[in-house]
């Protein structure tokens, strides 16, 4: 989010709706802003690291909503919804259908609204959007605890398995781990479906990725773990955020191929992860001899615990 109120990946990606009043934001403020929510008909909210803020009319913000509250019509979050897609919308389609679209840069923007299914009840599309919540990505260097870089080093441990609530740092993390084993000689295979891991621009990656690594960018995480396998000869494959029985058999064949697996899943805490089947069936697919349970969105980084997959039995 630059000074001018837009969000950037090199070169001019899109302008939000009220650029000129996120511009007008104070520096220490700005700066703080994880993501910008627009919802119908309801106030403009900015997350930060201490909580809510609302932004006015005037560009100012407010700890709580007041009547100068900047509110955002319907029609207004169409043409947001419209900007976010680059004006193509099907080109967006399979990532849309998932609830977000990938911005250039590593951000991404979260979309709800009504959606249209097919005769077998799947999602096809989305229509009337009533909410968006873009969020703005920010690199962290180096963020890889001492305790997971040993485990990364030591080409005798099994998979690991970051995991935690939302914004505890998952993706970040896995950055650091691609960083370690890219240091350490390592051949890594970089699925990068929501392009949030090595974000690109029109001019390649918004960041040189880390050393020895391939990106695959887009990518579906089943398929993308396939055409490593394939093609790229990985030691390791890193993947944000896997689950469901397509990923865990792409997941068990990269395991029983000799691939180690680094990956995140979403977990409110290490006690309940056998207990839900999105974790569950990952855990036995016996890729993963460790979960690194991080902290929370307060706490974005920060290590809870490493356990052994067999004691969270």
């Amino acid at each position: 989010l630059g000074s001018d109120g837009l969000l950037y990946e090199g070169k001019l990606r899109f302008r939000p709706l009220n650029a000129d009043l996120l511009a007008a934001l104070e520096p220490g403020v700005a700066s703080g802003v994880t993501e910008i929510r627009l919802r119908c008909q309801q106030p403009v909210t900015l997350q930060t690291m201490q909580g809510t803020l609302y932004l006015t009319k005037s560009g100012h913000v407010r700890m709580c909503p007041a009547s100068d509250s900047l509110i955002t019509p319907f029609a207004e979050i169409q043409d947001c919804f419209y900007a976010v897609c680059g004006y193509s919308v099907h080109s967006v389609q399979h990532a849309l259908t998932n609830g977000y679209v990938p911005l250039g840069g590593g951000h991404r923007a979260g979309v709800c609204g009504t959606a249209v299914l097919n005769s077998e009840g799947e999602i096809i599309n989305v229509r009337r959007i009533t909410s968006l919540n873009i969020r703005v990505a920010r690199e962290v260097r180096e963020a890889c605890p001492k305790e997971v870089a040993d485990l990364l080093r030591d080409d005798s441990a099994g998979g690991l398995l970051f995991a935690g609530p939302p914004a505890c740092g998952k993706t970040t993390l896995l950055r650091g781990a691609a960083r370690v084993l890219g240091n350490a000689g390592r051949l890594v295979a970089i699925v990068d479906e929501r392009m949030e891991l090595c974000p690109t621009c029109t001019d390649g990656f918004v960041t040189p990725p880390a050393l020895g690594c391939d990106v695959l960018s887009g990518y579906p995480k089943a398929l993308g773990m396939q055409q490593a396998l394939r093609t790229l000869a990985p030691q390791t494959i890193i993947c944000d955020e896997v689950g469901g029985m397509e990923d865990a058999r792409a997941v068990l064949a990269a395991a029983n191929a000799g691939v180690r697996i680094v990956a995140s899943i979403h977990a409110q805490a290490p006690g309940l992860m056998w207990g839900r089947p999105q974790s569950r069936v990952l855990l036995e697919t016996g890729a993963f001899q460790y979960v690194v349970f991080l902290e929370s969105a307060r706490t974005p980084g920060v290590v809870k615990g490493i356990y052994d997959v067999a004691s969270l039995r």
